[in-house]
């Protein structure tokens, strides 16, 4: 204000000097002398309209959150997720929307909450960057993981008996690296498969027949896969998952860990690796006369052939055991061509180039098993269904990158991984039960673009595409046209 000068706010009635302002609210004001009064009698100045509660509050991103919650309530596992007993449940809650919902970096997931029904579904969720990594320490204890799977192996149980009514004949068990620099204590160098890198190594069991995960644990990069095999075993039996068949990859497989398997009482199928002797044993003596008729079976449109071979197992060779000695012809002329070319570049006769390729598309199963010839392969092959939740996992789930600072938060952090990748997985076989089964990326990617808009306690939903309607079909959800909003006490 200048001297000599005041600003007396909105003209009400020019007439009868009425002003209103936010200082003195409504006031009569006299030019000639200067002197303010109270508002002239019958002057109540313009009504303002009640805009707040016409005007929309808020607006979200709600089509996919609103999906996913219901899917995990319906389905059991958000009780799963409530089982893991962190004081603040609906930071649980909304970081497994985060994990399943983004592939955003976990500095991101406050962001993320504020702009998404998320925020509304979990309103005491605390998504800043500190304490999301607060919570993950807390989800990295030893009780936190054992709480949750015994919450969701009883959930497991549940389904198969609802499903099936009886107990999976079953497991299947395989490692994957995950390179990190996080110096983590359990980063270590890895030689896996010939492929040299700082990682740490993340075992998953996965149930055969459905290729639902059931267990997880992790070791030091620099842990060979053999040695693990009884620990995992010895950890799910302590918790009451059937272990009396597992298919194992070559990786698993010794004289050693077949000792320990059988005195464990585990039936297995797994691969041998070339360089043990039993292997050779078994090409050299029976590789002759293998193309027969009668070894001949067909799996996934290629011809193989097999032929089972009684064998002694265990570093002691006092185990009876079936070795099946097995040609992928189809395999075999792709790698035919290849070598015949460089034969010649080589300049081997034609007796060197036909031993050359005498083993090409040759491999051995081994088990303590005797299977018939045509269950055999879908049996060992079902192990592609680990394959593919390690692919979940990774992408889906946010096993990578790793980036985290300490050993209780990357606990953390694989754990929730692991719900996010049972969430993918499950949500995969509703859809995979349709005709037409989209991934999951893509089924809940179609109503993300689904927003809500707030007013007056309740939010509005837009309309769904035919898309949208499909994808809450799929799950046998239905989305109101109105939801009340959460009181948070």
């Amino acid at each position: 204000m200048r001297e000599g000068r005041a600003c007396l706010g909105r003209v009400v009635d020019r007439v009868r000097g009425a002003c209103r302002s936010k200082a003195r609210g409504l006031f009569s004001y006299d030019l000639a002398t200067g002197e303010f009064g109270p508002a002239p009698e019958g002057v109540e100045g313009p009504r303002r309209r009640n805009a707040r509660a016409a005007r929309p509050t808020l607006a979200v991103s709600f089509g996919d959150a609103f999906l996913l919650d219901s899917f995990l309530r319906s389905s059991g596992l958000m009780a799963c997720a409530d089982a893991c007993g962190h004081a603040e449940p609906d930071t649980v809650r909304a970081l497994l929307a985060f994990y399943v919902l983004t592939g955003l970096a976990n500095r991101h997931a406050g962001d993320w909450w504020e702009l998404t029904y998320a925020r509304l579904l979990y309103p005491r969720a605390r998504m800043a960057s500190q304490r999301v990594s607060e919570c993950l320490a807390d989800l990295g204890s030893e009780d936190a993981k054992r709480r949750f799977v015994g919450e969701y192996l009883a959930l497991v149980g549940r389904r198969r008996e609802a499903a099936a009514g009886g107990r999976a004949d079953g497991i299947l068990i395989d490692s994957t690296g995950l390179p990190n620099s996080c110096r983590l204590p359990v980063t270590a160098v890895s030689n896996h498969n010939g492929q040299v890198s700082e990682e740490v190594r993340l075992i998953y069991v996965v149930q055969r027949d459905t290729g639902l995960p059931l267990f997880f644990r992790h070791v030091a990069g620099n842990v060979i896969d053999v040695s693990t095999v009884t620990r995992t075993i010895a950890e799910l039996r302590a918790m009451g998952v059937d272990t009396r068949f597992a298919v194992l990859d070559a990786g698993y497989y010794t004289n050693a860990s077949a000792d320990a398997l059988m005195g464990a009482r585990v039936s297995f199928l797994a691969r041998m690796r070339p360089n043990l002797r039993a292997y050779r044993e078994v090409v050299e003596g029976h590789l002759d006369g293998l193309e027969a008729r009668e070894n001949a079976v067909m799996h996934n449109g290629r011809l193989v052939y097999v032929k089972c071979v009684p064998c002694a197992l265990g570093s002691r060779g006092d185990r009876r055991g079936y070795a099946y000695l097995c040609l992928d012809s189809t395999m075999r002329r792709e790698l035919e061509r290849d070598a015949a070319r460089r034969a010649a570049e080589a300049g081997l006769s034609g007796a060197e180039a036909h031993d050359s390729m005498a083993s090409r598309g040759v491999f051995v199963l081994v088990s303590t098993r005797r299977i018939a010839k045509g269950k055999l392969l879908p049996l060992y092959y079902a192990r592609d269904r680990i394959e593919k939740v390690f692919e979940i996992a990774k992408q889906g789930g946010k096993a990578l990158p790793v980036c985290v600072q300490t050993e209780e938060t990357f606990r953390g952090h694989l754990l929730m991984c692991f719900m996010a990748t049972v969430a993918t997985r499950m949500m995969s076989d509703v859809l995979a039960s349709r005709r037409t089964s989209p991934a999951v990326e893509s089924m809940l990617g179609i109503p993300r673009e689904r927003h809500a808009t707030g007013y007056d306690g309740r939010l509005v939903t837009t309309e769904p595409v035919r898309k949208t309607s499909e994808a809450h079909g799929a799950f046998g959800i239905r989305c109101p046209d109105t939801i009340g909003l959460p009181v948070v006490g």
